[in-house]
C-alpha cells in the first residue's frame, strides 16, 4: 500500500504542478480540485500504511537487535520463525502452502500448465479484440451535410 499510495501522491503533485505553471491548459485547471483530493486522501493513507508497518515490525527489531547483541539463543529462535513466516501467506503452513502450489500447477496431469496458459493467452486475446471492437464500433461517424 506505501507503493500505491506513493503513486497516487506523485502523480497527483505532478498534476498540481502542471495546473501551476503560466499558460496551463483548461483540462488541467479542471483537474485540480480533483488532483488535491487525491494527494490529500493519499498522503493519509500512505501516513497510515508507515505507521502500520512500523508498529508491526517494531517488537521484531527488538529481537533481533537483542539477539545480535547478546547472542540469546531463546530470542533467536522468535526471529527465525519470523523471518521464515515472511516467505509465505499470513496462516498457511510451509505443507500446506507446497501442496495447494503443487495441486494447482500440475493437477495429475504434465500438460496442465499448457492448458492453464493456453487459457490465459485465450481470454488476453479475446480482451484484446474486444476492445479493437469497441474503438471501431463506438467511433462515431461524420455525416455529410
Amino acid at each position: 500500500m506505501i507503493l500505491i499510495f506513493s503513486g497516487l501522491v506523485g502523480v497527483a503533485t505532478l498534476i498540481l504542478i502542471a495546473s501551476s505553471l503560466p499558460g496551463e491548459r483548461p483540462a488541467a485547471q479542471r483537474a485540480k480540485p480533483l488532483a488535491t483530493m487525491v494527494a490529500l486522501t493519499s498522503a493519509g493513507g500512505l501516513l497510515f500504511s508507515s505507521v502500520t508497518l512500523y508498529l508491526t515490525y517494531r517488537p521484531y527489531w527488538y529481537i533481533f537487535q537483542s539477539a545480535v547483541q547478546s547472542r540469546n539463543q531463546v530470542q533467536t529462535r522468535d526471529l527465525y520463525e519470523f523471518l521464515s513466516s515472511t516467505q509465505m501467506l499470513p496462516g498457511v503452513s510451509p505443507h500446506a502452502f507446497r501442496t495447494l502450489m503443487d495441486a494447482l500447477l500440475y493437477s495429475g496431469s504434465p500438460s496442465f500448465l499448457f492448458y492453464v496458459w493456453a487459457g490465459v493467452t485465450l481470454l488476453g486475446v479475446i480482451g484484446l479484440v474486444l476492445i479493437v471492437l469497441r474503438q471501431f464500433v463506438g467511433r462515431p461517424h461524420a455525416h455529410a451535410p
